[in-house]
């Protein structure tokens, strides 16, 4: 029997089998791997800083963080703290799990699409050695969680978009909600996907009623939690506590935080400026011009899906660079994923270069950047994930400290003290609030101002703060007494003494 010819063949295969996806499993199963083994070797043995340290205290305690709200993670941390003696480990290594998750669905995403399997895995390992992304893989973190559940939507809907399978179109929507509970504010991206469901043309309005409606349905189911738990044990961190309509709608949408202010010109300038040197860092700039590459090879073969995650990159980068938190630079994970989806598309593309010495070379400077990547960082993390900087700051912090004493400390400082007092039982005479001119509301009552509560509370008891600010100079005198401490003592003749020898410079 004659055979049949080869381009006969192919046109056959391609036409009667989808790309045999099974084939991309082997691919993403090595690629987070190889990141989960990177990532558990620096992990983090304690709380960090600032947010991670109160994510994992309401982890423990299933209470409610600060606005909008990460119900999921907190549900997640407490399962995994079940099987851990250290909470801390616990939650970081959630965190290292569901990242390199993420790193074994961007394989799968990219092998499925393109069927290049050095492509896919190049693309999944440049985005498990981001150093932004790296960095969250091995502390807690809600971007980590929230960036799998959204790759989980962006993966349901592309096989809805391909089959026409309402079965992934119910459960992308699903699992969409779930990241509502995650993170409320992936909520901005709900025209994206809209637009992707709208465009797949199979029952377009059915098929977006019902997208909407189950992801709206589960999403409102997760986010309730921060209204039956509030009363309970409520947020730190916030001015608003979601224990009523009013309280609840400014919560969800971090009023305190001025996400709708309008900024001066040079505001917006000078922080674009930061988010282009920050995504051209994290991606080893080498994954810039894959990225765009990657984009271009995307437009002339599949627009609907070009547009979509075009969609997803700009509402999420520019909402987040626009708006003015500390981090805004790791809120934009989701532009990162999709940057990392392009990187893929483009490293593939270099198959279609006429000269095999250029595709040889641009995967050779693939290889060579992610080992630079690895031999720059793992050293500097190493040595973190063997040091303790934040317990022993905490543990010499309680030594000062008489007892009966109200601490007043910046929110970095603040939630690390807190996570120890009450998951360690250390130190549970200790009065401790944020240093804030803000009402903050606490199990214990509510604050309306850090110097207030100061200048009330020094005839009672000891009043030590890690930063005296100018309306505590006005009020009280501060007295250093080590550690980063200072002792908060009434305004009188030997206050003032004490306060000049203080604020004199050493020679």
């Amino acid at each position: 029997m004659p055979r049949e010819p080869q381009t006969l063949r192919k046109q056959h295969y391609v036409a009667s089998r989808d790309p045999p996806r099974w084939r991309a499993l082997p691919c993403a199963v090595i690629a987070a791997s190889a990141s989960l083994l990177l990532y558990s070797v620096t992990l983090l043995r304690e709380v960090e800083w600032g947010d991670p340290a109160e994510l994992c205290l309401q982890a423990c305690r299933m209470g409610v963080t600060h606005p909008p709200g990460y119900p999921v993670h907190t549900i997640l941390g407490k399962l995994m703290t079940l099987g851990f003696s250290s909470p801390a480990v616990a939650t970081n290594f959630l965190s290292a799990v569901c990242t390199s998750l993420v790193v074994g669905l961007l394989a799968f995403i990219v092998c499925g699409m393109t069927r290049d399997r050095f492509a896919s895995f190049a693309a999944a390992i440049m985005f498990a050695v981001n150093p932004m992304i790296w960095r969250m893989a091995v502390t807690t973190e809600i971007y980590n969680v929230s960036i799998l559940l959204l790759g989980l939507t962006v993966f349901g809907l592309f096989a809805w978009h391909r089959r026409g399978s309402v079965a992934a179109l119910a459960g992308g929507a699903a699992v969409f909600g779930v990241a509502l509970g995650c993170n409320p504010s992936n909520v901005l991206l709900v025209p994206a996907f809209a637009f992707l469901v709208a465009r797949s043309g199979r029952r377009t309005l059915r098929s977006l009623l019902l997208f909407l409606v189950v992801a709206g349905g589960v999403g409102l189911a997760a986010v309730g939690w921060n209204f039956c738990r509030a009363g309970v044990e409520p947020p730190l961190g916030t001015e608003f506590i979601p224990t009523t309509m009013e309280g609840g709608f400014r919560y969800l949408a971090g009023a305190q935080y001025g996400t709708v202010r309008i900024r001066d010109a040079q505001f917006y300038v000078a922080q674009n400026g930061r988010q282009a040197v920050a995504f051209a860092t994290n991606t080893l700039v080498l994954g810039i011009l894959l990225g765009v590459a990657g984009h271009l090879w995307l437009w002339r073969r599949k627009r609907i899906l070009s547009w979509f995650l075009l969609l997803v990159f700009a509402i999420n980068i520019g909402y987040f660079t626009e708006f003015n938190p500390y981090d805004f630079e790791t809120m934009v994970t989701p532009a990162y994923f999709v940057f990392a989806i392009w990187a893929g598309l483009g490293i593939h593309a270099t198959r279609g270069l006429q000269r095999q010495s250029l595709r040889v070379l641009v995967r050779a400077a693939v290889m060579a950047v992610v080992i630079a990547a690895v031999a720059v960082q793992l050293p500097p993390r190493l040595e973190r994930a063997r040091s303790t900087p934040v317990t022993d700051f905490v543990l010499e912090s309680f030594e000062v400290f008489p007892r009966n004493a109200a601490v007043i400390a910046g929110w970095a400082r603040l939630t690390p003290l807190l996570y120890h007092q009450r998951v360690h039982g250390l130190r549970p005479d200790l009065l401790i609030v944020e240093r804030n001119e803000q009402p903050r509301h606490y199990a214990h009552g509510t604050v309306t101002c850090c110097s207030d509560f100061a200048a009330a509370s020094m005839g009672e008891m000891p009043v030590f703060v890690d930063e005296v600010t100018e309306t505590m100079r006005e009020r009280c005198c501060a007295r250093c007494v080590g550690g980063g401490w200072y002792l908060l003592e009434p305004r009188d003749a030997e206050g003032a003494e004490a306060e000049a020898e203080t604020e004199t410079p050493d020679p």
